[in-house]
């Protein structure tokens, strides 16, 4: 679990405290630092470089978007905090990760807390790239049985059993581990930026099915598929929760297949 270095502003002491209590039942969010003005706010975000800043808006000497421009280039997630939502195009325009309208409910800031660690584990992915080697030598095909993945400096030989599903997120293989995998490398989940295609032809064939242009699920983990509203879905075998979408021609797959 990476961990989030934040930095809360807010010009109002109430509104602070009570944003602190909210972010403490998150373990891995890290709370380094507080200002209650625009130039306090420049001050500390130049000096401890956070990973993400809870922003208020309304601030004196410089207000949330002054202090936003003036740390661009620390390249910092923003989440703007305010009591008013006419502000949230401008907010979106400048790149903010989220716009939390006051009084911030719980349910609402775990969503922003959701999208901070998603946006917090590329980043981690992104910089073992560049601090270690070249993109093409990351990720190493070994054969048709096994692949090499670089994940938190070392490398995981992951075997086809070793994976249920993948599903491509925002430019990344999102690869979810059985419960196999999961004990063996003490993860989840890995990220790669390998693309679907590729790790399809990685492995042998027949091994993974292509149920969406997403989504690629081992064969041996389906556990069934089903319509709901007009719509093909298909559950896990280790985790028959989880529910994913299943595309026409996906669905004519799974047909030919099972």
């Amino acid at each position: 679990m990476q961990t989030i270095n934040t930095i809360l502003i807010d010009d109002e002491l109430s509104a602070l405290a009570q944003l602190e209590r909210r972010l403490h039942l998150y373990s891995e969010v890290n709370i380094i630092a507080q200002a209650s003005n625009g130039q306090e706010a420049i001050e500390m975000i130049e000096h401890y470089n956070p990973f993400a800043i809870f922003l208020d808006i309304e601030m004196p000497l410089k207000n949330g978007f002054e202090v936003a421009l003036q740390t661009k280039h620390l390249q910092h997630e923003i989440i703007f905090t305010s009591a008013y939502n006419q502000y949230a195009i401008d907010a979106f325009e400048i790149e903010a990760l989220d716009y939390l309208l006051k009084p911030i409910s719980q349910e609402r800031l775990g969503k922003t807390i959701h999208k901070l660690k998603h946006s917090c584990a590329i980043n981690h992915y992104k910089q073992y790239k560049n601090n270690t080697m070249e993109e093409k030598e990351l990720i190493q095909y070994t054969d048709n049985q096994t692949i090499c993945i670089n994940h938190n400096y070392q490398k995981l030989l992951l075997k086809a059993s070793d994976i249920t599903h993948i599903i491509a997120e925002d430019g990344y293989s999102n690869i979810y581990l059985s419960k196999q995998g999961q004990v063996a490398f003490k993860v989840l989940n890995v990220l790669s930026d390998m693309t679907l295609k590729s790790l399809m032809e990685t492995f042998n064939q027949g091994q993974f099915i292509q149920i969406h242009r997403s989504i690629l699920v081992h064969q041996a983990q389906i556990n069934s598929y089903f319509i709901e509203n007009k719509n093909a879905k298909l559950t896990i075998k280790e985790d028959p929760n989880k529910i994913l979408d299943v595309s026409r021609s996906g669905l004519k797959k799974l047909k030919a297949t099972l």
